[in-house]
């Protein structure tokens, strides 16, 4: 059989797996327009080429091109420019074309060059599209090329970077406007359209230098891995993206209601309701919580694209920190969760002054049994003075407890405050110091919190069991060497604190 007909064979059959995606996932709508963003490499050459083939097919299909040049490579940016110029005159289609001044966007912004040439090269995508849309009155919807590979290569980096399910699928078929018409088609499909067209394409120098996660990823670690495992890691995580992308779909809608529930949107802000998230199962919880936190911005702008860009790290901290605490934690990206009195609030922007994480609360050791002191934040003390076989019970307790329970010998315990002043709940202040537990000396509260790798941002979310600045408490971290428990202990008084 002649060559051509080979090639026209293969195109024929890549074409109807393109088209069958189109109608399947319903990426194009029957009036709608569609603007292809057109690079002039290989993949996106290819993708103009099928949507071109399908105008062909349909009645009233108008059909777009638009390149942005990112001014990154001189000469080779230029000639891109023109490469794509010329495909769309000869295919007799309208083409828009946009250049920025990237490199000076990303240092102005404090933003990496890829991310600065994705917001510049959108938001001039999105500008032509709806420029489009208003002459022709359709809707517009905007094509790009990422390839099967692409998405795995996604997929690969979202695992890297620490993802949820979601995080799995990779790269969706369809984002709002944004519509991925090639994702099952490979990189052998794309140079077999461009072959049988006839069509050269452009190549990007940059794409086989090891710059950023991708190319690495691209370059080094998947051919490492094929030949080292025997296997086809792109295939693999293909077969993974389409599983999670089924059960993402699932668990999303339940998260979807379960996020009118647990949180709402205050223009910028998100506010969230702790007496519902905690409660929910962890599954629904960490995705409502990843939702808000995707969801905030300021003046327009949100720090995380989707909800994918959200660490898990991001959403655990999260999810600690409704557990009662207050104060201001830092996410990353300038984005905070801020909690006073139980009230909890994703914020972009630090706020300049954040309520104080706690009151000051004095405690008064009770005669005999116990009472308990309720915290504005959420959260409760609770004093228990024991005597007899109960001090044992309590020591095993407060060793079980992770912390959360102090106890002192009440004798020893009453001397300390007569010498330092009222017992007080409330967070670390300066000049605090401690003595901490079996380390045989004092320092700094300060150097403590240090020298356990807890930031300042996280230290407000603290609550310490104080006498004057000597520090008896650290819940959740420390004992002091204060007043212990021991063989001549008559009577004991146990602080127990619960969120």
């Amino acid at each position: 059989m002649p060559r051509r007909k080979v090639f026209m064979a293969d195109f024929l059959k890549i074409y109807e797996k393109f088209k069958t995606i189109t109608e399947e996932k319903q990426l194009i709508g029957e009036g709608d327009a569609v603007l292809a963003a057109v690079s002039g490499g290989r993949d996106s050459t290819a993708l103009l080429l099928l949507l071109n083939r399908l105008a062909q097919e349909r009645s009233g299909f108008y059909l777009g091109v638009f390149h942005f040049n990112h001014c990154l490579r001189g000469d080779e940016s230029d000639g891109d420019e023109q490469f794509v110029k010329d495909l769309g005159g000869r295919l007799g289609l309208d083409c828009f074309t946009e250049r920025g001044d990237v490199k000076g966007y990303a240092e102005e912004n404090r933003l990496s060059i890829e991310t600065a040439a994705r917001d510049l090269r959108y938001a001039a995508l999105r500008k032509c599209a709806e420029n489009i849309g208003i002459v022709k009155g359709k809707r517009v919807r905007i094509a790009v090329a990422h390839t099967a590979e692409d998405r795995a290569e996604t997929v690969f980096l979202n695992i890297v970077r620490g993802t949820s399910v979601d995080g799995l699928e990779g790269i969706k078929y369809e984002n709002g406007d944004v519509i991925r018409p090639l994702l099952d088609l490979t990189k052998d499909d794309v140079e077999t359209v461009c072959r049988e067209f006839g069509s050269g394409y452009r190549t990007d120098s940059t794409n086989f230098m090891k710059i950023g996660k991708r190319n690495v990823a691209r370059l080094d670690v998947f051919p490492y891995i094929n030949g080292q495992m025997d296997c086809d890691i792109t295939e693999r995580l293909l077969s993974l993206s389409k599983l999670a992308a089924d059960d993402s779909d699932f668990i999303s809608k339940e998260a979807d209601r379960a996020f009118e529930k647990g949180a709402e949107v205050k223009g910028g802000d998100v506010k969230l309701f702790p007496e519902v998230l905690n409660p929910m199962h962890p599954s629904l919880r960490s995705r409502v919580i990843r939702k808000a936190i995707s969801l905030a911005g300021r003046d327009g702008v949100m720090p995380f694209k989707d909800c994918v860009s959200v660490s898990t790290d991001m959403v655990e901290r999260t999810a600690g920190f409704l557990k009662g605490r207050s104060g201001t934690l830092e996410l990353g990206k300038d984005v905070y969760c801020v909690g006073a009195f139980g009230s909890y609030v994703i914020t972009v922007g630090k706020p300049e002054k954040a309520e104080k994480s706690a009151e000051a609360l004095a405690v008064r050791i009770p005669a005999d049994g116990g009472a308990e002191y309720r915290v504005k934040s959420g959260l409760a003390l609770e004093v228990k003075v024991s005597e007899g076989h109960e001090i044992q019970k309590a020591v095993r307790r407060a060793s079980e407890s992770c912390e959360r329970v102090a106890v002192f010998d009440l004798g020893g315990l009453e001397k300390i405050i007569s010498e330092s002043g009222e017992l007080v709940l409330r967070c670390p202040e300066e000049g605090d110091r401690i003595r901490p537990f079996g380390a045989g000396g004092g320092k700094s509260l300060g150097k403590f919190l240090t020298d356990r790798k807890i930031r300042a941002a996280e230290r407000v979310n603290l609550r310490i069991l104080a006498s004057g600045n000597n520090v008896l408490h650290v819940f959740g971290l420390r004992r002091s060497d204060a007043a212990p428990v021991n063989g001549d202990t008559k009577r004991c008084v146990s602080f127990e604190l619960k969120s």
